[in-house]
Formats: C-alpha cells, sequence, structure tokens
C-alpha cells in the first residue's frame, strides 16, 4: 500500500491486528512443538524427522540425479534467506535471466537449533575445501567446479566434496539493516541481480541448481526507531517458524 501511495487512504491497522491475532498463537505453538521435537531427530531415522540439509547432499540429490540426469550440478547457499525472501526473488528474478530456468520442486528444510550457520554447516559436513578435495576424482555427472568463487561468494565444500557457492547476502543485510521489511527485500532483491543471477547465467544448459540456505531470520515487532543504535531490528538463532523452516529450489537450465 506505501509503495502504491494508498498508505494514507486505507488504514490497515485493523487488518494487522486480526492477522496476528491469527499467526503469533500459531508461531507460538510452532515455537513449542519444534524445541520439544529437535532434541530427538537424529541423521540415523530421516523418517522421523522433517528433512533437514544434510538431507540434500543424500536423498534429494539422488532422486534428481537419477530423474533428470543432468548434465552438471551446482550449489547455491543463500545464507540467511527464509522462505519469502525466496519467493521474491523467484517472482523477481528469475523471469529477468536471459537463461531460463524450470521450478522443478520448492522443498522446506527444517535447521537445527540454535539456527545459527555454524550449527547448520557443521551438522550437513559443509566445510572448507581442502587440498585433498581438489586432487579428488571429478563427480559423475559433469566436472566438479574447483576453481574460484564467483565474485561476491565463498567457495565451501560440501560432504562428498561438492563445490558449494555461498552468498552472504541476505545475513548480512539482516545483521546491519533497521530498514522496514519491505526494503530490506527491495535491497536484497537489487544486490541478488549483480550476484545470484550471474551464478545462473553462467551455468550452462542441462544444469541442475539446488538454490538452498541455512536458516531464516525474524524481525522484532517491538523495536522502534529511537532503538537504532542500541538493538538489531532483525535476528536469528531462534525457534520461531521464519527462522527454522528454509526453502530448497530445486532449478533446471534447460
Amino acid at each position: 500500500m506505501r509503495e502504491l501511495g494508498l498508505d494514507d487512504r486505507f488504514d490497515l491497522a485493523p487488518f494487522v491486528k486480526e492477522a496476528r491475532g491469527v499467526v503469533d498463537p500459531l508461531a507460538a505453538a510452532f515455537e513449542r512443538y519444534y524445541l520439544a521435537q529437535v532434541s530427538g531427530w537424529t541423521e540415523e531415522s530421516p523418517e522421523q524427522r522433517p528433512r533437514m540439509l544434510p538431507d540434500l547432499f543424500g536423498e534429494i540429490r539422488a532422486k534428481y540425479r537419477s530423474k533428470l540426469r543432468p548434465a552438471e550440478e551446482r550449489f547455491v547457499l543463500m545464507d540467511g534467506m527464509r522462505w519469502d525472501t525466496w519467493t521474491r526473488l523467484r517472482e523477481g528474478l528469475l523471469p529477468r535471466l536471459s537463461a531460463s530456468y524450470r521450478v522443478i520442486e520448492e522443498v522446506a528444510l527444517w535447521s537445527r537449533y540454535p539456527t545459527t550457520t555454524q550449527v547448520q554447516l557443521e551438522g550437513a559436513g559443509i566445510h572448507l575445501p581442502s587440498i585433498s578435495l581438489a586432487a579428488e576424482s571429478p563427480e559423475p555427472f559433469g566436472p566438479a567446479r574447483r576453481g574460484p568463487a564467483i565474485p561476491g561468494f565463498h567457495r565451501l565444500s560440501g560432504p562428498n566434496g561438492e563445490a558449494i557457492d555461498r552468498l552472504n547476502l541476505v545475513d548480512e543485510k539482516i545483521h546491519e539493516s533497521t530498514a522496514a521489511l519491505a526494503d530490506l527485500n527491495r535491497e536484497i532483491d537489487l544486490h541478488a541481480r549483480r550476484t545470484l543471477a550471474v551464478a545462473l547465467e553462467e551455468a550452462r544448459p542441462g544444469t541442475l541448481v539446488f538454490v538452498f540456505s541455512d536458516h531464516g531470520f525474524r524481525e522484532d515487532r517491538r523495536w522502534t526507531p529511537a532503538d537504532r543504535h542500541r538493538l538489531p531490528r532483525y535476528a536469528h538463532g531462534g525457534a520461531s517458524p521464519w527462522e527454522v523452516i528454509t526453502p530448497l529450489a530445486v532449478l533446471y537450465r534447460s
């Protein structure tokens, strides 16, 4: 409404209050459930837990290898990207690309607790590549990408030696910004056109691209401009659904 210049014509406060009356109890119930269950979720019993980041490099990857037989695979980690952030990128960024992509599937992955980058990467076996990894034989589905990372990205290594391009765009923004959520998303969208778009454009036809996140983020609704130099407006590490449930987008360049 603000972007359209209509915010002073319509009073949205009653609608916001009504929506929060629905969402807040659901979010609180989610946190209670998650904290009660997460300690019992193990890698050895995936059928007893939601899908989590380690499943990307096992069951999920195997499924699409078998189904699509891609010429190459790419893994792009968007640190801090929550579901609504990805939705905006999917709707605003993908149609702008000269490369043609199909969204094969969007999978909800659940983060470990606490929802920090270190906990997620360690739990999934993601780490900085070593010299020994660089000497390993190439993947059977095209050459492994072990050269320098794309500008703006950092190169990580997956549990099986996969080359992962990590973009810290979202995480940096949420730790630095005090802008409203709509403005924060706009900034992320603009920067993604110079970073994520480059990574997607350079993939050759027949490439399977997994765009995924490690954790999301939450907004402190009690935050006011008076807190600008004292408290962060956005954070992660907690058990809210916005921090725990993250998107995995399975893309295929045709």
